[in-house]
């Protein structure tokens, strides 16, 4: 029976690169939505309103959830 060989252990940084590449494979798999707000205020008075609202995901995991929800409505 002949030995099978072991890779080496992965070092710090190649371990990171593949946690960070699954963590994107992940989030645009299943999409991400971020929605915040901020008000810059001086005085109490409001200055600058700012929202923001972000849809990330792939064309393909777009498309499907497009496809399952078509008679429901959104607003994004």
């Amino acid at each position: 029976m002949a030995d099978v060989k072991q890779p080496p252990p992965l070092t710090a940084q190649e371990f990171e690169r593949l946690s960070l590449c699954d963590a994107l494979d992940r989030i645009l798999n299943k999409g991400v939505v971020i929605h915040g707000e901020i008000t810059l205020s001086v005085a109490n008075i409001d200055l600058l309103y700012l929202g923001l609202r972000l849809v990330l995901t792939s064309v393909e995991t777009k498309e499907q959830w497009h496809t399952q929800n078509k008679e429901q409505q959104y607003d994004l």
